[in-house]
């Protein structure tokens, strides 16, 4: 044994100096995500009937895979990070991050209040003047509306109470546009794809932009 020691003792010099490198090394490694937490940073939404805005948050992980859900569709709806205001109301707006099997959530106020006068949508050419569009007024399933909103594969069928012809268009090429014959002024609108879309309706003297939010 004494023989073995003298012929050994450099090993058992530098043995605790390579474990103490390889401790340190270990240690100096970067942690794995899955120890990580997430946060989500987000404030309340206050809307005017018909905005249709970006829904602003943050993650603390760049990576997590998120999504929008609004409680009350009546109100408002979300897709695609964008929201729009449907009706008046008050709902909760959560939105859901989740990272290597760990999921967070936060959930926000959405107040939707009294619309102000629409502003004329900038994809008309700025030399007509479109005049007050209360002249034109759209009905669907037998109530005023100011917005169509329905889910991917389904459709709505608009008609248009006006006193003079009315024009109807879209820039749009996703939104299909279909006049029913033998019902005055009456369309079926569908979309091959999800999104915000919007339908110009112009008379002789007036404008109005009817807004549609598609859902998958």
């Amino acid at each position: 044994m004494k023989k073995f020691l003298v012929e050994n003792w450099k090993y058992f010099i530098f043995l605790p100096i390579i474990v103490a490198l390889v401790v340190g090394l270990y240690f100096s490694l970067p942690k794995s995500n899955d120890s990580k937490e997430i946060y989500i940073t987000a404030s309340d939404i206050e809307a005017k009937v018909g905005d249709l805005i970006s829904v602003n948050y943050s993650v603390s992980d760049k990576n997590a895979v998120c999504s929008l859900l609004v409680l009350d569709e009546d109100i408002a709806v979300v897709d695609d990070n964008k929201l729009l205001a449907v009706s008046e109301g008050k709902t909760k707006l959560i939105i859901e991050a989740s990272m290597n099997n760990k999921t967070t959530s936060k959930t926000i106020d959405v107040v939707v209040s009294d619309k102000e006068e629409e502003i004329p949508n900038s994809n008309i050419d700025e030399n007509e003047t479109p005049l007050d569009s209360s002249e034109i007024k759209v009905v669907c399933l037998g109530n005023e509306i100011d917005y169509l909103h329905f889910l991917l594969g389904e459709f709505k069928v608009i008609t248009i109470n006006c006193n003079s012809a009315v024009e109807v268009s879209t820039y749009d090429s996703s939104l299909i546009i279909e006049k029913i014959e033998g019902i005055a002024n009456t369309y079926k609108i569908s979309s091959n794809s999800s999104g915000l879309f919007q339908i110009i309706i112009k008379s002789q003297d007036a404008t109005k932009i009817l807004k549609v939010f598609v859902n998958n």
